[in-house]
């Protein structure tokens, strides 16, 4: 579909010009539904008797507009004309506007059409190099400028390239494409980041030890980034409008909920976001789907390693993986003669006998929380701090 631009041009000379005589020069671009337009490069140029000389050349990047310009003219006796150059190097004259040092004051308004080449359009693409870097590309048609085009990133990286390769450490990314054509057009791509390795926002919901009012949480977050990041922060928003900076809260509720609870994980270097992970989960109701606590409840989020415990030789027995899902595995350097799960209270709620070094215990049917694990060997008791997930 073809745009009509009318490029209007308003000329004034002055009375009784000489030679040093300047003419004052004014254009106005002007489109009928006030579109944005571009890349147009306007050309004033001055043609004498025997000269042809180039006065001014801009490109014009905005609607409705005015540019204007003094021009000292080559030759007593002369003529003014404006070329208009689209995306495919089409040329659009306007009307010529003479001047004579001798004639006295002359004026015209000239009008210039100059149509909207579609086939400037081209097509915005993205690939995947690896989990964590994309390049981004613009396929131009036709004899389309170099800069005539914009990238914006949501991390707000811009670039006038026609390509682009960035490497990003949280999703989505959103990279918005401006065509800065005759009528200005924009694409959105979307793409989700791979594994960044850089860690992960966790808790979990501890319902064996939350009880009497007070539910119990579990920051299980991990961070792996090593050298990549320099500073981490949490932000957790408890559904009720409250929200916390701290890595272990504790925040009370007025009534029972249900209340979605969310926790974000973020990773500095050089003060530069290089990851972020929400993790999120609902809170108030137990596993039935009934409200847990109807006259509101307390909220305590604690910390897996400060969990104070005295271990026998902790060195000689190992437990894995923390947490753990639907099995643990306990390693020791004598036999195991039995093993026990137990709660905080102290009750024992799984007892088994493997009478090995080595063992697989199936705990699938346990609810999520936090155990004490009480290993007996030749050497003595251990006891091991469990999460089960």
């Amino acid at each position: 579909m073809k745009k009509t631009i009318i490029l209007t041009l308003f000329f004034l000379l002055g009375v009784a010009l000489s030679a040093q005589d300047s003419v004052h020069v004014s254009i106005r671009l002007e489109h009928p539904n006030s579109a944005p337009i571009g890349d147009y490069t306007v050309q004033v140029n001055d043609i004498g008797i025997d000269t042809n000389h180039t006065q001014g050349v801009f490109t014009w990047t905005d609607v409705n507009g005015e540019k204007t310009m003094d021009i000292m003219p080559m030759t007593t006796i002369g003529y003014i004309v404006v070329k208009a150059v689209d995306c495919q190097s089409n040329f659009y004259t306007s009307d010529t506007v003479f001047y004579n040092a001798t004639s006295g004051k002359d004026t015209l308004n000239a009008n210039l059409v100059l149509p909207c080449v579609d086939t400037c359009v081209g097509n915005a693409q993205v690939t995947q190099d690896n989990p964590n870097t994309f390049t981004f590309h613009y396929y131009g048609t036709g004899q389309w400028r170099p800069g005539s085009y914009v990238w914006n990133f949501s991390n707000h990286y811009s670039s006038s390239s026609d390509s682009v390769t960035r490497t990003f450490y949280s999703s989505p990314v959103y990279a918005t494409l401006i065509n800065k054509g005759c009528v200005i057009a924009s694409d959105t791509l979307v793409v989700s980041v791979g594994n960044t390795g850089f860690g992960t926002a966790e808790f979990i919901v501890d319902t064996v030890n939350s009880f009497g009012g007070q539910v119990v949480l579990w920051n299980t977050s991990i961070d792996t980034s090593g050298s990549r990041a320099d500073s981490s922060a949490f932000f957790w928003n408890f559904g009720d409008g409250n929200t916390s900076n701290l890595k272990f809260p504790t925040h009370q509720y007025s009534s029972g909920g249900p209340f979605q609870v969310s926790l974000t994980h973020s990773m500095y270097k050089n003060g530069f976001l290089v990851f972020e992970d929400t993790h999120v989960d609902t809170l108030g109701m137990d596993s039935t789907g009934q409200i847990i606590y109807k006259n509101g409840f307390l909220l305590r989020v604690l910390d897996p390693n400060g969990f104070s415990l005295e271990e026998l030789t902790p060195d000689l027995v190992r437990i894995y993986p923390q947490p753990a899902g639907e099995w643990i595995q306990i390693e020791a350097d004598r036999e195991i003669n039995s093993v026990e799960l137990v709660d905080l209270n102290g009750r024992m709620l799984k007892k088994w006998t493997p009478n090995d070094s080595s063992v697989r215990l199936d705990v699938s049917s346990e609810m999520t929380g936090y155990y004490l694990v009480r290993i007996e060997t030749e050497s003595g008791i251990v006891v091991k701090k469990c999460i089960l997930r």
